[in-house]
């Protein structure tokens, strides 16, 4: 019988030459395609200026369902709109997407947001932040956990205090979890004082609770009947997603 030998390999390390004109030429590359990249969310923006449905898909990769859509068109129709929703049905993305178009199509606005608490406040703030990479890098600022700037406008946080929001001059406010916000007909009356100047626009949001509130006369009383009401049940909101909203 033969035996085969066996065979033994041996694996040498090669050493990899770094080239100057190498890199030059690959970082050159890099350049061109952010530049490109840039120069097409440029041009993505300005398409959509007047059409913020495309704005949501487009610019956002933001998929709209029908009672977003609905409450996006009314955002743009109304100077008061009261977003009546349950729970996890999108209401804070959807009114962050509307802020920022507003911000991107309306330099040198200032837009508020306030919430029950500090800490809600500055988690919308937060969630508007995650929409920024989507821009062209020279529209914004680097934003902070309080406020930023897109197209010199600021969209920025405040606390629910009456005197810190009398004082401000304001074009947009989204007041959130209105129906949770103590103190709400003192806040109501600072912030209508804060947009006597201006072509401002007021929405607020809040999931459905108690009847003795702001926000429920905000969406049944008579005498708030400026505010177009959206109201979105979670029926609708479950999947698929396409169910009407009662506007």
């Amino acid at each position: 019988m033969t035996r085969r030998r066996k065979q033994t390999y041996h694996w040498v390390k090669v050493a990899r030459t770094c080239r100057l004109g190498d890199l030059t030429r690959s970082h050159q590359d890099l350049e061109y395609k952010a530049a490109f990249l840039e120069k097409l969310r440029a041009e993505k923006i300005r398409e959509t200026r007047t059409k913020p449905n495309s704005f949501f898909e487009e610019v956002l990769g933001f998929k709209l369902t029908v009672y977003q859509k609905q409450l996006v068109h009314l955002f743009e129709e109304n100077h008061f709109v009261a977003a009546r929703w349950c729970r996890q049905s999108g209401k804070s993305s959807t009114v962050s997407g509307l802020l920022l178009h507003y911000a991107l199509t309306h330099p040198g606005c200032h837009i508020a947001v306030i919430g029950p608490s500090w800490r809600q406040t500055k988690l919308n703030i937060q969630r508007i932040n995650r929409f920024l990479p989507r821009l062209p890098r020279q529209s914004y600022l680097k934003p902070q956990r309080t406020k930023l700037i897109v197209n010199d406008s600021t969209i920025e946080a405040f606390p629910n205090n009456p005197n810190t929001i009398r004082g401000q001059t304001l074009h947009v406010i989204w007041w959130d979890e209105v129906n949770f916000t103590a103190d709400d007909q003192d806040l109501y009356d600072a912030m209508l004082f804060a947009t006597t100047t201006t072509d401002s626009r007021f929405i607020c949001t809040s999931t459905p609770w108690n009847r003795d509130s702001l926000f429920w006369r905000m969406c049944n009383d008579e005498s708030f009947s400026e505010f177009k009401v959206s109201h979105v049940t979670y029926e609708q909101a479950m999947e698929p997603k396409i169910g009407r909203a009662h506007v």
